[in-house]
């Protein structure tokens, strides 16, 4: 890629760039006058002294466009989705939208230990100078590994998500030498967003039977089999969800969230308060429990009620599942 990045890197108006980005943790620059190919091209090459770049578009059209360009020129790039807003449209696309969102976090999540672990190797092998470049916590800048690309719009970046460190708390670890309660394993795994069923059938979903535990992650392209002997592990492998023959043996595996809300009991329970109150509240300004009211005024009462109790439902269905 080299071919590509030096006639850009050795202009002056990019060394003057590059001095700008590199001085107090960097500023802001503007560049006008590029196709969208062309901007893709000069952010990866004053990038790739750094973990991470991330870039924002105006619609998704572009950005996908955009993240082809970004794997070409870094060959690691990732399209990150926004939230489908229409409740009807999300529906209908089902989980595809919130499995891209947590593939790409589970990416990130991959490229920031893999830095890590460059750091950690460096600083064991007396690298100094290493150690000052990349010595401030939580640096993205990097002079080990390879740039990740994360292209989004701007609806992508104004979600509100919870902290990274949570994700990361998150993550089941299983090798030959776990021990696995299944039953607790199961009220992980609900809590974790996964749905439990008879037969694992598309991603999102678990089962268990017996001593086989499937699971289809949403950052897995199939299912993986677990079987146990008694509670230790005997087996990892991947399987065809169809066939159900087996692709590949694993030597550990890594369950990551199939949901972007990880709450504590405590979160939830604090959540259903507030909802509750906030019910109260909304029924009194349709005077709800007297006597004379308007039509409009007893179904708007009911529908209220009725998004409360979906939410205590959701609850109790949970709970389930955990006893199953």
């Amino acid at each position: 890629m080299n071919t590509f990045f030096k006639p850009v890197c050795d202009t002056a108006a990019i060394e003057q760039l590059n001095k700008e980005l590199s001085v107090d943790g960097g500023k802001t620059a503007l560049i006008s006058g590029c196709i969208d190919t062309q901007k893709v091209h000069i952010a990866s090459a004053i990038g790739q002294d750094y973990r991470f770049m991330l870039v924002i578009t105006s619609d998704e059209a572009k950005a996908r466009n955009m993240c082809d360009d970004a794997a070409f020129f870094n060959g690691d790039a990732l399209y990150y989705p926004a939230k489908d807003a229409i409740f009807y449209s999300a529906d209908v696309t089902g989980n595809q939208i919130t499995g891209q969102r947590l593939s790409c976090i589970s990416r990130i999540i991959e490229h920031i230990k893999a830095a890590e672990h460059v750091e950690v190797s460096d600083k064991d092998s007396g690298k100094q100078e290493a150690d000052k470049r990349n010595g401030e916590a939580g640096s993205i800048r990097a002079d080990s590994g390879s740039l990740l690309t994360v292209v989004t719009t701007i609806d992508g970046v104004s979600d509100r998500l919870i902290p990274l460190k949570r994700y990361m708390d998150s993550i089941i670890t299983i090798d030959s030498t776990s021990s696995i309660d299944t039953e607790e394993l199961a009220k992980k795994m609900v809590s974790m967003g996964f749905v439990r069923t008879a037969m694992v059938e598309g991603k999102g979903q678990f089962s268990i039977r017996g001593g086989i535990i499937d699971i289809f992650s949403y950052t897995d392209e199939a299912p993986v089999r677990i079987e146990l002997w008694d509670t230790e592990v005997d087996s990892i492998r991947m399987f065809d969800a169809e066939s159900q023959r087996s692709i590949e043996k694993l030597k550990s595996y890594h369950i990551f969230p199939a949901t972007e809300y990880l709450f504590t009991s405590e979160e939830k329970q604090v959540g259903l308060d507030k909802i509750r109150k906030e019910r109260d509240e909304q029924l009194q300004c349709f005077d709800y429990g007297k006597r004379r009211r308007t039509q409009e005024q007893i179904e708007a009462g009911n529908n209220i009620n009725k998004i409360v109790g979906d939410v205590e439902k959701e609850q109790a269905v949970m709970i389930s599942f955990w006893i199953q």
